[in-house]
């Protein structure tokens, strides 16, 4: 196929060719569904099987939360290598000198350093941030 549009006289032949053909009941449900397609995501009235479900779960369960596959995730997110974290070792550093001198609160420190205060509680307290 040349993928051409067709020429009016070949428009023309085609539309005297299909002048009064009747369609199948059988060939209208054919075309009905060919047309409908199967679905998929952000499509109305599609919905997944039983046993699809199924697949998908076993899928997520054996293949994306081994150990091993975790293991290998905490590791390669962690600390600056996470592209959504803010703050860096150093800046952690200063957090915990900060705090531990007394000189600035937990929310005076989130002001500055522009994160929560939830974020300088588990810094200050060692649940994240650790350094190994």
């Amino acid at each position: 196929m040349n993928n051409k549009p067709h020429s009016e006289e070949t428009k023309r032949k085609i539309s005297l060719k299909l002048k009064g053909r009747t369609i199948s009941d059988a060939a209208r449900l054919n075309m009905s569904k060919a047309h409908m397609g199967h679905g998929g995501r952000n499509k109305g009235g599609y919905t997944l099987s039983d046993k699809a479900k199924q697949n998908i779960q076993k899928g997520i369960l054996e293949k994306r939360y081994t150990v091993e596959y975790a293991s290998k995730l905490s590791k390669a997110k962690k600390g600056e290598k996470n592209p959504q974290s803010r703050l860096t070792i150093e800046k952690v550093r200063e957090i915990r000198d900060l705090y531990e001198s007394g000189s600035l609160s937990q929310w005076k420190l989130a002001q500055k350093f522009e994160v929560s205060r939830s974020t300088i509680q588990d810094i200050v307290q060692y649940k994240t941030w650790r350094e190994e």
